[in-house]
């Protein structure tokens, strides 16, 4: 199932137009993961639930209520960032009430990973394996990373970054929606036009590289197309997992470069929808 979502912010030359998919995959029974492009504020939200059937699926659901509640009580161009940790917070709480409510899903999580447009700048925060990469100029770049015992160990200098990639196993997560000590992480942007910005879950980036990555965002003709042809790809090469990718690109708008620089304006937001 495809959606999409365009936003046009009057205090910026760019207009965001927003794609998404999720796929079943090629052996799974049912897909755990959540896509969200919200319709009042420029938010995306991809989840990966994890635990057996209907408890994954019902975990990465809770987070995603909890996150765009949150977000549509307390958005504002005011720490934007720290909104959106505290969104993902509020999610991680309601998944361990959940939890604790019924103790045979104790083991049902979610990673998430979620982008914010604010004033001009784009705020990624994220916990578990669900990633972000940035293409720039036909180049890709993760700008997120895993939370698995592999970074684990670099983070806390018990071994190096080479010596993490020839490591075997290591890929057990230590942060994500639905466990006590999770942390989350954030990191900021300032788009520019041309860039393309996305979201998946590990069914997509796992089998993907990044000049996969920068190829399918190059080639595609908007995001919904870029989100259908990146699951593809993953399904192509394998993907043992659910498929799951949203894609924002940022574009200048058409009329901007002619028009004379004019006082900024209050904020707008137009959106619409297409299948």
């Amino acid at each position: 199932m495809s959606t999409g979502v365009s936003w046009a912010c009057g205090e910026t030359d760019l207009r965001v137009r927003a794609g998404a998919d999720t796929h079943i995959g090629n052996y799974r029974e049912e897909n755990q993961d959540r896509v969200h492009l919200d319709a009042h504020i420029t938010l995306a939200v991809v989840l990966d639930g994890m635990g057996s059937q209907p408890a994954g699926e019902r975990a990465a659901e809770l987070g995603e209520r909890a996150i765009c509640e949150y977000l549509h009580q307390h958005y504002s161009g005011a720490n934007a960032a720290a909104t959106l940790a505290a969104a993902l917070r509020t999610a991680n709480d309601r998944v361990c009430a959940w939890q604790q409510e019924a103790p045979d899903y104790r083991n049902s999580e979610a990673c998430v990973v979620a982008a914010l447009l604010c004033e001009g700048r784009v705020h990624i925060s994220w916990a578990g394996d669900s990633m972000a990469y940035l293409v720039r100029a036909g180049t890709a770049k993760r700008l997120t990373h895993p939370h698995n015992l592999r970074r684990a160990l670099v983070e806390a200098g018990t071994i190096t970054e080479v010596e993490a990639n020839d490591m075997r196993g290591g890929y057990q997560l230590w942060q994500y929606l639905g466990s006590l000590e999770t942390r989350y992480d954030l990191v900021s942007f300032d788009p520019r036009p041309g860039d393309r910005l996305v979201l998946a879950t590990d069914g997509v980036w796992a089998l993907l590289s990044e000049d996969d990555l920068a190829a399918v965002c190059g080639a595609a003709p908007d995001p919904t197309s870029c989100a259908e042809a990146l699951i593809e790809l993953a399904l192509q090469a394998n993907s043992r997992d659910n498929c799951t990718a949203a894609v924002l690109a940022f574009d200048q708008l058409a009329d901007s470069a002619s028009e004379p620089e004019a006082p900024p304006a209050p904020r707008k937001w137009r959106w619409q929808f297409w299948k």
